[in-house]
């Protein structure tokens, strides 16, 4: 099989399992979070440099919570911004990192890359 053919099959591969796991998380987990309104207070860039990692601040269950995982944020946020996070009921301080947007970009483009592999033909 060509190399370019492989590669094509390893990216739908890969987002179709990622668009899986964001899938089954939603399904299990739905139930098991909350949102809240969380303002950035640290920062820092990502490998990519087209966003970055912050660390954030949120009131959970009458107290401030301060997040043990970071999240990505726009390359523009800054500190003291504002973000909707999701955390899990059970456990405040650890962010929940799936959504519905994820799950669908993933499966886009997994739909993508099977037409591409498809006309490969």
């Amino acid at each position: 099989m060509r190399n370019d053919v492989l590669f094509i099959n390893a990216i739908i591969v890969i987002t179709l399992l990622y668009s899986l796991i964001q899938g089954i998380q939603l399904i299990f987990m739905g139930s098991m979070v909350e949102k809240a309104d969380a303002e950035i207070i640290k920062t820092r860039y990502a490998n990519f440099r087209n966003s970055q990692w912050a660390v954030v601040k949120y009131k959970a269950e009458g107290r401030n919570i301060v997040s043990d995982n970071m999240i990505q944020v726009s390359m523009y946020a800054k500190e003291g911004d504002m973000v909707m996070v999701k955390y899990y009921k059970n456990n405040p301080q650890k962010l929940a990192v799936f959504s519905v947007k994820k799950c669908v970009t993933a499966f886009i483009i997994t739909c993508v890359f099977i037409i591409i592999r498809v006309l490969m033909q």
